[in-house]
């Protein structure tokens, strides 16, 4: 049994050679099969909440950044695999999927996108805010954190962690794994604030002056 569940905590590449699009395709896969989604992500908006000009401008980014030289993708390519990103979240608000989300405040102030997009970001997470499909919290800059948060990563039911890396993302069924996984999100969790409504004013009001 020890030696079965050893082979489960292996971490398993998601990156491909066929195109961005396939990553998330894999994801949402594994979203699909499941009935409660916990996501976090320490630096940038949470996939799930992310708007089309955002997702574009974040997959755009990372894809370059992280690509081998002269292994671009294409922009098309790119804009499929954001789209795609856009229909995860689409397709677990249809069946009405549990999904807890906790981003750092960070997310809200890095400029990843230029400021129309970001302030376009903040109003529709205020939208999500205000129903109970998605549940979310934000650890604010003065909260004391549970510890180092230099990764995002996303739990599904106790069957799976997807964990990101800047070039790729890894995920395991490993039950240790996902327990792990678990009981960071649950300290994160309680270190959030659900109070979410008057950050995100803040910082829509910060975008909103510097686009006139």
């Amino acid at each position: 049994m020890d030696d079965a569940d050893g082979e489960h905590n292996r971490m398993q590449d998601l990156r491909t050679d066929a195109s961005a699009v396939v990553t998330q395709r894999q994801i949402a896969e594994l979203e699909q099969k499941s009935k409660f989604v916990r996501l976090f992500n320490p630096t940038t908006i949470p996939g799930l909440l992310q708007t089309g000009h955002y997702a574009t401008a974040v997959i755009i980014s990372t894809q370059t950044l992280g690509a081998a030289p002269g292994k671009v993708p294409p922009e098309s390519e790119l804009m499929d695999a954001a789209a795609a990103r856009i229909r995860r979240r689409e397709v677990l608000q249809e069946r009405a999927t549990r999904v807890a989300i906790v981003m750092s405040e960070a997310a809200l102030a890095n400029r990843v996108a230029d400021d129309h997009a970001m302030l376009q970001q903040i109003e529709f997470i205020q939208e999500l805010a205000a129903t109970d499909r998605f549940r979310i919290r934000i650890l604010p800059f003065t909260q004391r954190l549970p510890g180092p948060l230099s990764t995002g990563f996303e739990v599904a039911d106790e069957r799976w962690v997807v964990i990101d890396l800047f070039n790729t993302a890894v995920t395991s069924p490993g039950a240790e794994d996902v327990r792990r996984y678990i009981r960071v999100f649950d300290e994160l969790w309680e270190a959030a604030t659900p109070e979410v409504e008057p950050l995100l004013a803040e910082y829509a009001r910060r975008y909103k002056s510097s686009t006139g």
